[in-house]
């Protein structure tokens, strides 16, 4: 049988059976957008993934005391009770971690009450050190970040996301004003850049203190 003769007995088969031949054509319309549809969720998912942990870091090792409690249980992932600045000056020793480049405590707490002047909002408060910048590959939108000399001295400046920025002073440059953290006045000395929620942790909505003056404040 030539090709043409093929052709032709192909399509008297299709219009003789013209319901079936609708169906067939529409399954296989059907599978080839669900096979399109999968692949593009697919992808849309490994970049937001891609996205979110080149944001945080990929090359950032979180190092967490104590263990964790899910649904009420405990889980065995830890036996310190905390951390300590022993523990960061071992970590920053390039003769006991000579891999690490940078290491920055971090305390933190949140749902406090953040006000400045009229204007009231309620953020998360982090205590840590200028290393900070390095390790969570953040960077300074206006003003500046606290400094060591800060640290030591239990100073109280703060350094604010934009979303707590934008929130606590309003068309007005943060940087040189106080904001009140739990009654607590705090000169604010700069605000990061914008970087973008990740899950249900967004950054750009926070304060960051020295972590001895949050531990002093706060903890």
């Amino acid at each position: 049988m030539s090709l043409i003769q093929t052709m032709v007995s192909g399509l008297r088969a299709v219009g003789g059976n013209r319901m079936r031949s609708l169906l067939t054509s529409l399954g296989i319309l059907i599978g080839v957008c669900a096979l399109i549809v999968t692949v593009g969720i697919g992808t849309g998912a490994r970049a937001s993934i891609g996205k979110g942990l080149t944001r945080l870091g990929t090359n950032i090792i979180a190092v967490t005391p104590g263990t964790v409690t899910v649904n009420g249980v405990r889980q065995g992932l830890g036996v310190r009770t905390t951390l300590t600045w022993a523990d960061v000056r071992a970590l920053s020793d390039p003769s006991v971690a000579p891999d690490v480049m940078a290491v920055a405590p971090l305390v933190s707490r949140s749902g406090l009450v953040m006000t400045a002047g009229a204007q009231t909002w309620t953020s998360a408060a982090l205590g840590t050190t200028p290393s900070f910048l390095v390790t969570a590959a953040r960077f300074m939108d206006s003003g500046e970040f606290f400094s060591d000399a800060d640290v030591r001295s239990y100073a109280h400046v703060a350094v604010l996301g934009r979303i707590t920025a934008n929130n606590l002073f309003p068309g007005v440059d943060p940087v040189g004003q106080y904001v009140r953290i739990q009654t607590v006045p705090f000169r604010v000395v700069g605000v990061l850049t914008v970087v973008g929620a990740s899950g249900q942790f967004n950054p750009d909505d926070e304060a960051i203190v020295p972590i001895t003056t949050a531990q002093a404040t706060f903890l």
